[in-house]
């Protein structure tokens, strides 16, 4: 490198100093040969150092190319520390306190609620044994978790308050003097979702059992289903995209439910419930309004084998599910009225966006069964429900209003499932509901609900109060 640089500075100097012959030599003075010289010793020091602290780093970087971690333990490394050292022996240390449960935690869902209520029900009677009003202060406590072993496979579980003996409430009333109150398994269930079976229009196939969340909420009403049902056995559900546009879209599903209602039956065998639904959700743009119409028509079977007879409906501690389903009174029989439940259910909704979303829906429910059993249509085997919803909540400072009209004949649907504040959860009922609610925060809702209900078979024997007014006020934070 030496000779290098003693080499272009003796060229320089030849060049300034002998170029175009002896006449340019005899212009340039000594004086100013002699300070071009020490310019360029200075400017050949300053390259010298250059040179030299580049070659440090280069021989820097070539001793710690072994270091540099790979894509995958950069993956494996969290944020480093203070003065730029590696997280290794930080992830080593967090993984060693928790035992290598931080491997286990990944890909874990946590989700929660807690809902305070006020509920007060007025009961209007002509007759004097007719049932007292109630002012009740009830909570409600859930919390589940799903784990996510492969994008194929989930398993998941919930606890929940309530009472065992009612399937269609996690409310737990206050009072009793102290005492402690229930948490009860709320699901409990694995879920598999193959990938392998997205093929052509199958967007998704899924296949669950267990304690599950109820498939066929999807296209009904709680006219039909309380949102706290978990029905307990099998189910599979195909979704199918036949159609993906900017101004028109087709998807379609089916839903199939294999249920166990009573096992070990003495009597006639094991009440059991199989399902299915097949519904169209198309979506269609408008020139009334900027956002695509949304549709969803669908139709449901329920088959409730050997449920309506020899007391399927009642608890091991002898509590009666019926709710409004009449009871047969021949012969000791302990059988339902209807006999049979055999529900053919329709429900439509169309979302529209005039200025909020506005959901509109209808569910009309038949039980051709009991229609049957002598021959000729009996009054009461058929329930219809319409309504509207207003908006949704999300987030902060949303809010929404519903409003639903429910005529439920005493046969025409399984008392024991359906909505468990309209008219205390009984079929044989009629009545409007009225919900509106409002979000404080991001994580805290609160609502107003109202339930004006009337019975359908008021005056018959056992049904003693004509009406039940109910009113609500909740409040519920997520988490």
């Amino acid at each position: 490198m030496r000779k290098t640089i003693l080499f272009a500075g003796c060229l320089i100097i030849y060049i300034l100093g002998f170029n175009n012959g002896n006449a340019r030599a005899e212009s340039v003075q000594l004086t100013e040969l002699t300070g071009l010289v020490r310019q360029l010793q200075t400017e050949m020091g300053e390259m010298r150092k250059l040179i030299t602290a580049q070659n440090e780093k280069i021989e820097k970087l070539e001793k710690n190319q072994a270091q540099v971690p790979r894509t995958g333990d950069l993956e494996k490394q969290g944020a480093g520390s203070g003065t730029g050292a590696p997280s290794d022996e930080f992830s080593r240390q967090v993984s060693e306190s928790l035992g290598g449960a931080d491997q286990w935690l990944k890909g874990v869902r946590f989700a929660g609620d807690f809902r305070l209520r006020y509920d007060g029900i007025d009961y209007s009677s002509g007759d004097p044994r007719g049932t007292d009003d109630r002012n009740r202060f009830r909570f409600r406590l859930r919390l589940g978790f799903e784990k996510s072993f492969n994008p194929d496979m989930q398993v998941g579980f919930s606890l929940a308050s309530g009472s065992m003996s009612d399937p269609t409430s996690t409310n737990q009333t206050m009072g009793e003097l102290f005492t402690w109150k229930q948490i009860s398994i709320d699901k409990a269930y694995a879920k598999y979702t193959p990938r392998w079976a997205q093929v052509g229009p199958v967007e998704k196939l899924t296949i669950a059992a267990g304690k599950t969340a109820n498939p066929f909420e999807r296209a009904s009403t709680d006219m039909i289903w309380d949102s706290d049902v978990r029905p307990e056995g099998a189910y599979e559900q195909v979704d199918l995209n036949f159609i993906e546009g900017a101004d028109f879209g087709l998807r379609s599903f089916v839903t199939a439910g294999q249920f166990v209602l009573k096992e070990g039956a003495n009597v006639g065998g094991d009440a059991n419930l199989f399902a299915v639904q097949a519904g169209l959700m198309p979506r269609f743009a408008t020139l009334f309004f900027e956002k695509p119409v949304e549709g969803l028509s669908a139709v449901s079977y329920y088959g409730y084998s050997n449920y309506a007879k020899n007391g399927h409906w009642r608890l091991a501690d002898g509590t009666s599910l019926a709710r409004g389903n009449t009871i047969l009174n021949v012969n000791n029989s302990n059988n339902l009225d209807a006999q049979d439940f055999q529900i053919i259910t329709i429900y439509n909704e169309l979302k529209i966006f005039p200025w909020k979303p506005l959901s509109l829906f209808n569910e009309y429910a038949m039980n051709p069964a009991e229609a049957t059993k002598l021959g000729m249509v009996r009054r009461g085997n058929f329930a219809w429900s319409l309504g509207a919803k207003l908006n949704r909540i999300e987030r902060k400072g949303d809010w929404e209003c519903i409003y639903q009209y429910k005529y439920i004949g005493p046969n025409s649907i399984v008392g024991a499932f359906a909505d468990a504040d309209f008219g205390d959860g009984f079929a044989g009922k009629c009545g409007s509901v009225f919900k509106i609610g409002y979000a404080l925060t991001d994580n805290l809702s609160v609502y107003g609900n109202a339930f004006l209900v009337s019975n359908t078979n008021a005056g018959t024997e056992g049904i003693l109060d004509q009406k039940q007014n109910r009113f609500q006020i909740d409040l519920s934070w997520k988490f």
